[in-house]
Parts: structure tokens; sequence; C-alpha cells
């Protein structure tokens, strides 16, 4: 989006094609993720195929002629970063590299317009795509419409075990302590670090452990967003050394369709559990309008106020009538 949004500013392009870019860039890169061959050594991280849908946006955007759009995805995707499997220490960049996989994609494209080639057969692989995959339903089914929106700021991991406590605080009391949680969740999950203590708000976001303490002691508005000073808040770290994370075969098989959780926690003298198939956000379980607003305004307090949170959200809804300048204003003025 921030790539298309620039480009259309650039090229003094309307509402409406920035959302069609949108889509097209959706649709390319989801559809390329899509169809990977699984492998036990794969990394999940969303980086390595979010160039291919920059490429496809911008370059539509651009009115770039085909071949070189080819080249320029092609170049995008071979110079992604590559976000190998890490370690429990492992150091990573924001949300699996995606704004490098983007820089990576607009210096494709510059390139591509200049000549330079890049292997256009790269997907044309057996071993390692699903190939028919890639085209099936193309411009009948868009995969914008199957995404999910976000409620907390972690890592969609941890979603269904946030809802999950969520909902088992709701029935709780005021004076049943919490001296166990106890999650089970698809068995992909493993690879997240969850580091019980975090040293920063990376390390916070995927962690299951410290999401489900987090939300357990602070609540949802603690995700909205995740601030500095929750990695200092001893309440909660010594609530997310309690937590114990167990990866079932029952919950396997889902990912990454689904990401199903099993949250059982101790309330006093009792057990309660929750289990959350879909977790709120989920394109089966969308977040309502209302509820969208609402996180943009919890996301945006310290920066906007009220009248100006309006007005941007009304900027965007404009878009379809074919007006972007009321968006371009509203963010240039900050």
């Amino acid at each position: 989006m921030p790539a298309a949004l620039a480009e259309a500013a650039r090229l003094g392009r309307d509402g409406r094609d920035l959302l069609a870019a949108i889509a097209i860039g959706y649709d390319v890169a989801l559809r390329i993720a899509a169809a990977r061959r699984f492998t036990d050594a794969m990394s999940f991280a969303s980086g390595q195929w979010t160039g291919f849908g920059a490429a496809a946006a911008v370059g539509w955007l651009r009115h770039l002629p085909i071949p070189q759009l080819a080249h320029a995805m092609a170049i995008a995707g071979a110079e992604a970063p590559q976000n190998l499997p890490q370690g429990d220490c492992r150091a990573s960049s924001v949300k699996g590299s995606s704004p490098w996989s983007t820089v990576a994609a607009m210096f494709a494209l510059d390139r591509a317009q200049y000549g330079m080639t890049g292997s256009i057969d790269m997907l044309d692989r057996d071993h390692a795509y699903d190939i028919a995959a890639i085209i099936a339903g193309l411009g009948d089914r868009w995969l914008i419409t199957e995404t999910y929106l976000k409620p907390y700021a972690a890592c969609r991991y941890t979603h269904p075990v946030i809802d999950a406590v969520l909902k088992l605080l709701a029935d709780r009391s005021d004076d049943e302590p919490i001296s166990r949680i106890q999650i089970d969740i698809f068995p992909e999950a493993r690879k997240l670090p969850n580091e019980t203590a975090p040293k920063s708000l990376e390390g916070a976001q995927f962690s299951v452990p410290f999401a489900a303490a987090l939300a357990a002691v602070r609540g949802a508005e603690a995700f909205r967003p995740l601030r500095p000073e929750s990695l200092a808040d001893e309440t909660v770290i010594a609530l997310a050394e309690k937590v114990e994370v167990r990866y079932p075969t029952d919950l396997g098989g889902h990912f990454p369709n689904s990401t199903p959780a099993r949250v059982t926690m101790m309330l006093g003298q009792r057990q309660a559990m929750a289990d959350v198939p879909l977790p709120l956000g989920d394109a089966n379980n969308p977040m309502g309008q209302s509820a969208i607003e609402t996180k943009f305004r919890d996301l945006a307090g310290d920066m906007l106020s009220p009248s100006e949170c309006d007005s941007l959200i009304q900027a965007v809804t404009m878009l379809k009538q074919d007006k972007l300048s009321p968006l371009l204003k509203c963010l240039n003025a900050h």
C-alpha cells in the first residue's frame, strides 16, 4: 500500500487507480505465497513474497509493458530478503522484512525499465510451487477479499491466544487469581522465539506467552499499540513465566488457512477453557467497520486529534469516488 500510494501520488493517478493497484498487488503476492510447496525448513516471513506484489502494483500504475513487468517481478522475487528460519536468539526486522522487500521491488522496477532482466521462469518450478494454483481463478477470485485484519499489534500466531484469554477474562470474577495458563496452538507456532521476558517490542510481538500474559493483565488496549513500557511490566512478566505452550497434533494441518488455539486457565479454584478456531480479523471472522475505525483511532491517538482521525477516515472512503487528493492532503499535513 505505501508503494502504490506514493506512486499514484507521483503520477497524478486517481483514487480508483490506487485501489485497483492495491488489489492487483495483493492478488499477485498472495497467489505466489499460497502456491509455495511447504517444507519444515521453510520460512513464512512475508518479506519473501511481498516484493512480487509491490512490483506488480507499481508496474501497473506505470503502465509497464508486460515483458518489463515480468522481469521486474522476477528481480524483486530473487532479491527479496531471505529470512531463513532462525533460532531462539534470532534478529529479524519489521514484519518479516516486508519493507526491504518493497525497497527491492522499487529498484527492480527501475532496473527493468532500463533493460535489466531477471529469471522470469522462477515460478515455473513444480518442486517449489504449485504452478496451477498461481493462476487458478485469476481475474475471478480476488485474494484481497480473503485477507485478515489484525485487531492487535502482534504476530498473527498470537491472535487466537489473545482472543481466548480475553474471552476467559470476561467470565472471571475479581477475586479469582490467575495461577497458570496452558496454551495449545498449531505446530507452526513452534518457530516463534516465545520469550517470557522480551527485550524488544519485536520480541514481544513474536511471543505467545508474553502476549497471553499482557492480554490477561492489561487487556486488548495494551496491543493498540504495543508500548515499550509493557516490556518492563513485572506483573506481566511474572504471569508469562507461568504460561505453558504445547503443540498438539489435533491442531496440526490447519495453517495457513487458519490459526487455531486453545487456552486453559486456572482461575482461583477452578479451571476454564476457551477454544478459538478463527481469531477476530480472519476473513471468516471479520472485524466490522466500526471495529476497524476504533483500531485506527487507538493507534493514531498519539499523533492525530479526533477531528483529524475523522478527516482521514472520510478521505479513505472518498477513494471509491475517484478522489485521491483529500487523502494526500491529510497525509501531507503530517
